[in-house]
């Protein structure tokens, strides 16, 4: 029998899709990384067979428009958790819009689900959590930081350069979609997978409160449980 564990992970969805699917230039103008498609469902695998993650926490912007993606998301085994949104223009007349999803992240991790899970799995390159993980890792219970993209996040987070792992290094789990007229960003996201907890939150709460089972994880090892704290030497 696979052994369970109650590895969590805390998502920040834009931070993920703009790291992901942004080119980067440098300096002198060159291309050094050019933007993919994340395969939702294949990233959603990789948490748990990696990181043994039976729950993957989605912070995400809430749209009416949206509801074909976040149905999508949840099929791919994501709990949602909404946020209103804002929108801005860039200097070069691109319309971002904007969940601010940074508090919800910090009280969903550091306070209201804090208790049920062993470790945190974070992903996002934002420094504003540097506080979070160094609370979440005196706690014992930081496990990994995937930053969306290796060449553009922020170097704040180095003092945990040894947990550090990059999405954008992850070749298997993007996918090579062409570009259509329609922009449908639902397309590139898959079915569900076995096992997964399957929940959509309501956008007027912050998560569902639908009672749900724990889920088998697959394909992860021993080497995910919670590591032993080190004892002083006398």
């Amino acid at each position: 029998m696979k052994q369970q564990h109650k590895n969590y992970a805390f998502i920040d969805s834009q931070n993920l899709n703009l790291g992901v699917s942004r080119d980067v230039v440098n300096r002198q103008g060159r291309h050094i990384y050019h933007g993919q498609k994340l395969d939702y469902k294949k990233f959603r695998n990789y948490l748990r067979e990696k990181y043994g993650v039976s729950r993957a926490y989605l912070f995400i912007g809430y749209m009416p428009s949206n509801t074909e993606l976040y149905t999508s998301l949840q099929n791919a085994g994501y709990t949602l958790v909404f946020k209103t949104i804002s929108s801005y223009t860039e200097d070069d007349g691109t319309e971002v819009v904007k969940g601010n999803v940074d508090t919800d992240i910090v009280l969903y991790a550091a306070a209201i689900l804090v208790n049920d899970y062993e470790l945190a799995v974070f992903v996002s390159g934002d420094g504003d959590f540097l506080s979070l993980y160094n609370y979440i890792d005196s706690q014992h219970k930081l496990l990994t930081i995937l930053v969306p993209n290796r060449h553009r996040y922020s170097k704040l987070l180095n003092v945990y350069r040894t947990k550090l792992r990059f999405v954008s290094d992850l070749t298997p789990i993007f996918r090579q979609i062409k570009k259509t007229r329609s922009g449908d960003r639902s397309a590139t996201l898959g079915l569900p997978s076995h096992g997964d907890i399957q929940n959509v939150s309501h956008h007027k709460l912050n998560v569902n409160a639908q009672n749900t089972q724990e889920t088998e994880v697959v394909g992860a090892t021993n080497k995910y449980s919670r590591p032993a704290q080190k004892k002083d030497k006398k």
